[in-house]
């Protein structure tokens, strides 16, 4: 198995467009840096300021990327619908949830109105990822660093994945929030724990 230290992110995989990826493709097994995990593989690439994740999990199912930069987390949760989350982290104490997943985007047909909307969040909220109403095997996510992570400020990744009905995996490992079940699921808690220097480096 290849390491699961992720020291660089580095070269890229074809552009995310329409449907992102068709359920039951398997993750590149080429270029960019696989990590893996009981339930789950991914393939994480960075080409110039776009991160792409493709994760595969062993039977249908939902993910999310969690990020971290400075005093901010967001979660980029794809299941039937895209969604958004944010929370606030003080020196001290739990983070704070400032958004709540406001789900858009579920048509996952190629459609002029499907395409539109996948391009209209990815400018809004700076990530696009496949759907899927029923659950999926892979998901692919493209990520706009500039997005996250103010002024070239260091950005972590956890990656996560649920298969159905209710088996999390979370890569790196951690006990923090990044993994929790009910966060995998698509439902935020007010207040979270989150370690995100425990998380992979994205270099970039």
């Amino acid at each position: 198995m290849r390491s699961l230290v992720l020291c660089a992110l580095l070269v890229g995989v074809p552009s995310l467009e329409g449907r992102a990826a068709d359920a039951g493709q398997a993750p590149p097994s080429g270029p960019g840096r696989e990590v893996s995990v009981p339930g789950m593989r991914a393939v994480i690439d960075v080409r110039g300021a776009v991160l792409t994740a493709t994760v595969q999990l062993d039977g249908a199912g939902i993910s999310s990327l969690v990020l971290g930069s400075g005093d901010r987390v967001w979660v980029l949760h794809a299941s039937a619908a895209l969604g958004t989350g944010e929370y606030r982290c003080p020196a001290e104490g739990p983070c704070r949830r400032v958004r709540d997943f406001d789900y858009r985007c579920r048509d996952p047909s190629s459609s002029p109105e499907a395409e539109r909307c996948r391009r209209e969040f990815r400018a809004a909220d700076g990530w696009v990822a496949n759907v899927d109403p029923r659950g999926t095997l892979t998901r692919t996510f493209q990520v706009d660093l500039p997005r996250f992570g103010a002024g070239g400020a260091p950005v972590f990744l956890a990656v996560t994945g649920l298969t159905f009905p209710d088996r999390p995996a979370r890569w790196p490992a951690g006990d923090d929030d990044a993994g929790a079940l009910s966060l995998q699921q698509g439902m935020l808690a007010e207040r979270a724990r989150f370690s995100p220097r425990s998380w992979s480096a994205v270099r970039r």
